[in-house]
């Protein structure tokens, strides 16, 4: 895996991130937002990097997957209410999931939790917040932090 990262998905990163963050800042008007926004798209790209090496437009593929995240980020900040029955039925991710075998070893379990649930189960930054018990900011900040530790660990 940190091979498939240096060969091809880091290529794409340093060509790539400029441009996607540039969108991403266009349409959210937030500096954190908008990347918070191209680092999720860069970890699809990891996870979905198979599929990605076959495409024959990875930076087109990368624009549409950031376009995606905006989109549902916009309609999830469009409907704020959650039941707390809802946020209840988030299920614990205890067993192996596709995402956690690519994650590296060295993650604390919280941050592989953050990841898995905003990348695999793609929940919301406000559902997490309500089932963490904390602001969405902290939210973010944590998914942000958990996505540089995992960048440093690849790296490595």
């Amino acid at each position: 895996m940190v091979q498939d990262w240096n060969d091809f998905i880091e290529p794409l990163y340093h060509n790539e991130y400029e441009r996607l963050f540039h969108i991403a800042y266009r349409t959210t008007k937030s500096w954190e937002a908008a990347q918070d926004l191209v680092q999720e798209t860069f970890l699809l790209a990891i996870f979905h990097q198979e599929k990605l090496k076959k495409h024959p437009k990875p930076e087109a593929w990368l624009i549409l997957a950031l376009r995606n995240l905006i989109a549902n980020e916009q309609r999830v900040q469009s409907h704020k209410e959650v039941s707390l029955e809802e946020a209840a039925e988030v299920p614990e991710q205890t067993a192996e999931t596709p995402l956690s075998g690519l994650l590296p070893v060295q993650l604390k379990p919280e941050d592989r939790k953050m990841l898995i649930w905003r990348f695999e189960l793609q929940m919301s930054y406000h559902d997490m917040s309500e089932q963490l018990g904390i602001s969405e900011d902290a939210c973010r900040k944590r998914v942000l932090h958990a996505v540089n530790k995992c960048r440093k660990f690849i790296h490595n």
